[in-house]
């Protein structure tokens, strides 16, 4: 319903269709010309994205330029109807620093890094649950280089509850994966 109010607007509602249609968004293409501006408030920018998120059923990341704004928006979501799951609601968190190296990131920020990559990589293997989430990041949180798709997919290992393993196969496939024997995990 939410979405069929917002696209009223004719730039909106040729973004709206050409999504449906899995088409290219209109003036998204590379060209000289800049491309369509949807002319949307700030107030309206996080409910379109919920709007397009929830009609669509697919991923939608919405980018901010300041964390701040990030955190207002996760909070208003939350003060939302129950029709917002907020279960599929994932944060893709800046670093301390772009230019540290991920081991000097605190276990939160890689914690939810790495949640918002599985989500997104699970819709590139067959036979995954797809997650349709709303991504909210920043400019920022994109600054730093990521693992190229293919080879986070190679690397991703799925553990069950009360799955049987053998200790050793694991220890090898985590050494060669880059993973390091400790004494003591933290």
């Amino acid at each position: 319903m939410l979405l069929s109010l917002l696209t009223a607007s004719l730039p909106l509602r040729a973004v709206a269709e050409a999504l449906r249609a899995g088409a290219p968004i209109p003036g998204a293409v590379e060209s000289p010309v800049a491309p369509p501006n949807l002319a949307l408030p700030r107030a309206a920018r996080l409910p379109v994205a919920v709007a397009l998120w929830q009609a669509l059923g697919v991923p939608v990341v919405w980018l901010t330029h300041r964390a701040d704004y990030l955190l207002l928006a996760r909070r208003e979501l939350g003060l939302w109807p129950s029709e917002t799951n907020t279960a599929n609601l994932l944060t893709f968190p800046e670093p301390p620093s772009p230019f540290d190296p991920p081991e000097q990131w605190d276990e939160r920020t890689r914690t939810e890094r790495l949640q918002v990559l599985s989500a997104l990589a699970a819709h590139f293997v067959p036979a995954a649950a797809r997650q349709t989430s709303l991504i909210l990041t920043t400019a920022r949180a994109l600054l730093p280089p990521l693992l190229p798709r293919r080879a986070f997919l190679k690397a991703a290992r799925r553990l069950k509850p009360g799955q049987r393993l053998n200790p050793t196969a694991l220890a090898r496939d985590l050494v060669a994966l880059g993973y390091e024997p400790v004494t003591t995990v933290t």
